[in-house]
């Protein structure tokens, strides 16, 4: 039942009056009665409108409710009532009272209309229409399942593609069908005279309480262009001009209510609120039946008024809530409110107040996130406030008006880089989870929306209605990408996102590793968002919820692709096994084991869920497993430990099963962790921030490139002992443990024949000490293997545990050389396992991995420090990044050209708050993510 304050006034004057005995007096004096309709068939969501008779009325003002009030009352096949406001319509001078509807389901409707004219009251006879199948959806609405997004009266799912309104370029029908055909399905419309639009509806020339007919009548022709376009409209009747005598545009003088009120009390003066409830009854009337009505936006820009300057904002935020209010009460239709501030701002008490969140986004009042690359920082301040938006408000947000000339860059218009900006704003505002494209204000220039910048919405609108937004519940997705950005929506059923290089490189080729709900397999459809073409559909599966793919081939160096993911539906004939180790290395002890994972898959790559066959794990080399073996799957997936037996080198894992695929993976299990080689540093300053000077003393580590024990870096550390400083100097490093078995330390050391001492102190997390020292004789290098049972405990037990140690100091006592100055140089500082001679062959070779590898870091979780291993077959370039959970890069923990090894670095995560964070290491060759959690 839809009825509102009016309808329940309508009802009392009805009993008011039949108690007065007035009802002999109604029917003879007024009358009402249907003078035709448009049609007496019309399909869902079409206009039914009447034309309405009535007679002996008397009144001066047809707008006033107050003097006359028509409407029908509807009612529904289901028997809901709708209770409809009429109006008085003199386009062209055509002097009628209209009522239109349209209808929400299909079937026989009934409606009788009703008159109130003073204390007389008029009813008509009964009539009936029917209402047939149409292919239109109806009015916008918010989505009840997922309150981000819209949906239409009939459930289906809306995502908004548009721009705005090309007054002042073609204002006739050819220039709204031109968006149609770039792919908009809605455009933004104010209520001013600009661009050939006429008068504004309540207007000097019609005058206060009364509303202008050639502009409603300018407007109902837009809305059934509209409607035939299947497009929606969002609605601004109070643009900030019109609310403006002295900030920036100043149309107070055009407005009629500049008659009853001062500008800057326009929000309060009860006077100015009596007029504007009958003007917004009016507009209910007259289009709020249209499915094209699509947002009722209260004020556009409302910093830009007299009122809000004059330092009424709390005056003016109530008013925002008032006509919300009213229109909630009183539409019942129930299209959307929305309401903003210029761009720059971010008006969170608003927001609270409306339908839709809507920011007005022009890039000169938001930081630059990348200074030196204006398009990056552009698409990141789009994907910033969008994702605000969703963490502040379960409500579907808009950027309202966005563009035009107001860019980082300064871009000309139009230009490549102009067009870049806006495809890469629609394509992240997606990815982030916004409920349409950012609206492109294009007021007065047909330069800004370009034939190229249309084009870009064309080939956004043919990708992007692949999903249902609206029908399920979505959040963010973390994406990683060799250096790419990568934004991502899932939902229950599947996800969406994009991926853009960040430099405006090709994209093509770049590894992007996305999070997922499950380990299962996956289908991954990419599209070419600058041709709307789907260009490739791979299946990959996921582990420890995270699944990798590359970017397949483009064309002309594409800087930035879309992709589409969904579980893969399960497998028929099982064919192949696919297998993915926990950890592509392990290390040698007692205690290490590592979890092997294997699929059983058919030849697309899906998981065959009911899979029976009889797997069997068998090793060429060093190594063995626990657990069963063969073993037969469970949903797909089997599982086994494999352990080394504290042997060291290189072991296949082979699983297999009769008339299946076989798979086998090569783990590389080591008897050595790297500490530091020194190689990954770019300036001193960064070599600082991991070996720091001991207090009270005087040290400093520099980067040397002269004197190596492998690789182009050591560490050189100079020292000043004695003379009024302490007799000792020194250098440390924080660590977090290493894994079980590890015997002793190993490094090449370059001495400066100063007779000092040279000491090495070991501290773990009890504060237990353990020291070793070594005479500076001679200046020639050397390198030294330090057992820890040589170590002389200087507190706590005499076994050093090198699973807790968590530091290293390397220091330069006095001795027997004498107080001054020197230089002594480090490089390859590891810790690692004893091994005799005749244990492995080729023990040269040993260390060489055999496959690239990102391990798991350890601790995990941790505070704040963990330790990063990974592997190189070749030297190349490597880059280890860590992202947040929200896929913002907040740290780069290596970025050159490594040596072929095993390496180790430790990242120091103090300045971070607690949660998940992802460690992303790339190569030109390979690409490996893995989660880990950050706990104070």
């Amino acid at each position: 039942m839809r009825f509102n304050k009016y309808f329940i006034m309508f009802i009392l004057i009805l009993i008011g009056s039949s108690i007065l005995g007035y009802a002999s007096k109604n029917s003879k004096d007024i009358s009402i009665d249907v003078a035709g309709v448009n049609a007496e068939t019309v399909g869902l969501y079409e206009k039914f409108e009447i034309e309405v008779y009535i007679q002996g009325a008397s009144y001066t003002n047809p707008y006033d409710p107050a003097q006359i009030d028509i409407r029908a009352v509807i009612t529904s096949p289901s028997d809901s009532v709708w209770n409809i406001f009429g109006f008085y319509d003199d386009f062209q001078d055509i002097d009628k009272w209209k009522v239109r509807f349209s209808a929400n389901e299909t079937g026989e409707w009934s409606y009788y209309l009703t008159a109130i004219n003073g204390t007389d009251l008029a009813q008509s006879t009964s009539y009936v229409f029917t209402v047939t199948e149409s292919d239109h959806h109806g009015w916008l609405m918010i989505s009840p399942d997922n309150p981000h997004y819209f949906i239409h009266d009939d459930g289906t799912s809306f995502f908004g593609v548009g721009a705005y309104y090309p007054w002042g370029v073609d204002n006739s029908a050819t220039g709204l069908g031109r968006l149609e055909e770039h792919g908009a399905n809605m455009f933004g419309y104010w209520n001013i005279m600009y661009g050939g639009e006429g008068n504004i509806i309540e207007s000097l020339d019609s005058g206060l309480g009364r509303y202008d007919q050639s502009k409603c009548g300018r407007i109902d022709m837009i809305l059934g262009w509209a409607e035939e376009r299947n497009m929606i409209m969002m609605f601004a009747f109070w643009p900030h001009d019109l609310l403006s005598n002295t900030v920036w545009a100043h149309q107070w003088h055009n407005n009629p209510y500049k008659d009853i009120c001062d500008v800057e009390d326009f929000f309060a003066d009860e006077t100015a609120w009596f007029y504007q409830e009958r003007q917004y009854r009016y507009l209910i009337a007259r289009w709020g039946y249209s499915r094209s009505l699509g947002i009722w936006e209260i004020v556009n820009e409302i910093n830009g008024t007299d009122g809000w300057e004059a330092g009424n904002q709390t005056e003016a935020t109530n008013w925002v809530a008032n006509v919300h209010q009213f229109f909630k009460e009183n539409d019942p239709f129930k299209s959307p409110t929305t309401a903003s501030m210029s761009g720059g701002h971010y008006w969170s008490e608003g927001y609270a107040e409306v339908d839709i969140p809507n920011v007005h986004l022009y890039e000169s009042g938001w930081p630059q996130q990348y200074p030196g690359n204006p398009l990056r920082s552009s698409l990141w301040t789009y994907y910033n406030v969008t994702g605000q938006f969703r963490n502040d408000f379960q409500k579907p947000a808009i950027l309202g008006e966005a563009g035009y000339t107001d860019t980082y860059g300064n871009f000309n218009v139009p230009s490549d880089e102009y067009t870049k900006l806006y495809h890469n704003a629609l394509w992240v505002t997606w990815a982030g989870g916004l409920s349409m494209t950012p609206v492109w204000w294009d007021y007065g220039s047909v330069n800004i929306m370009s034939d190229e910048v249309m084009d870009q919405m064309l080939s956004f609108s043919m990708i992007v209605n692949k999903v249902d937004y609206a029908g399920y519940s979505s959040e963010h997705v973390n994406v990683v990408g060799m250096d790419c950005d990568g934004f991502a929506m899932k939902n229950s059923q599947t996800g969406w996102g994009w991926v853009r290089e960040v430099n405006d490189n090709s994209i093509q080729g770049k590894s992007v590793s996305i999070e997922v709900n499950m380990d299962s397999s996956y289908v991954i459809d990419w599209y070419n968002t600058w041709t709307g073409e789907k260009i490739a559909s791979n299946f990959r599966t996921a582990e420890n919820g995270i699944f990798t793919d590359v970017v397949p081939a483009l064309e002309n160096d594409t800087p930035d692709a879309a992709f589409f993911f969904a579980l893969a539906e399960t497998g028929e004939i099982p064919y192949k096994l696919q297998m993915v180790p926990s950890d592509d290395e392990l290390f040698i002890g007692s205690a290490d084991t590592a979890l092997i994972t294997c699929y059983v898959t058919d030849s697309l790559g899906r998981i065959v869920a009911d899979a029976q066959n009889e797997i069997t794990f068998s090793v060429e080399g060093p190594g063995a497993f626990s657990g069963l073996n063969p073993v037969v799957p469970q949903n797909g997936k089997v599982e086994i430990d494999f352990y080394p037996e504290n042997e060291v080198g290189t072991a296949e894992i082979i699983v297999s099963s009769p008339d299946l695929m076989n798979d086998s993976i090569q783990i590389n299990i080591l008897n050595k962790v790297i500490i530091d080689d020194f190689e990954d540093y770019l300036t001193n300053v960064e070599l600082q921030n991991y070996w720091k000077t001991r207090t009270g003393t005087m040290a400093a580590a520099l980067i040397n490139d002269d004197y190596v024990g492998s690789g182009e870096k050591s560490m050189q550390m100079n020292y000043i002992i004695g003379e009024g400083n302490p007799p000792y100097a020194g250098v440390f490093k924080n660590l977090t443990g290493f894994p079980s078995g590890m015997e002793k330390l190993k490094f090449w050391f370059r001495p400066d024949n100063s007779n000092r001492m040279f000491a090495i102190l070991l501290k773990d997390e009890n504060n237990e000490t353990w020291q070793y020292y070594y005479p500076i004789l001679g200046a020639d290098s050397i390198t030294l293997e330090v057992p820890f049972s040589e170590f002389i405990p200087v507190s706590g037990s005499d076994e050093i545990n090198p699973e807790i140690i968590n530091e290293i100091s390397l220091n330069v006592l006095q001795g027997s050389g004498e107080t001054g100055q020197g230089t002594i140089f480090f490089d390859d500082i590891i810790m690692e396992i004893s091994i005799g001679s005749n244990d492995i062959p080729g023990e040269e070779n040993l260390f060489l991995p055999k496959m690239y590898s990102l391990n798991q870091n350890y601790p995990n979780p941790f505070n704040p420090e963990t330790n990063i291993s990974y592997s190189l077959p070749i030297a190349g370039e490597v880059k280890i990044v860590v992202y947040n959970i929200a896929g913002q890069l907040i740290d780069t923990l290596i970025n050159k050209k490594n040596n072929a090894g095993f390496h180790f670095i430790t990242w120091n995560a103090a300045k971070y708050s607690s949660g998940v964070y992802f460690i992303h290491m790339m190569t030109e060759n390979f690409s490996s993510v893995k989660k880990c959690i950050l706990i104070k």
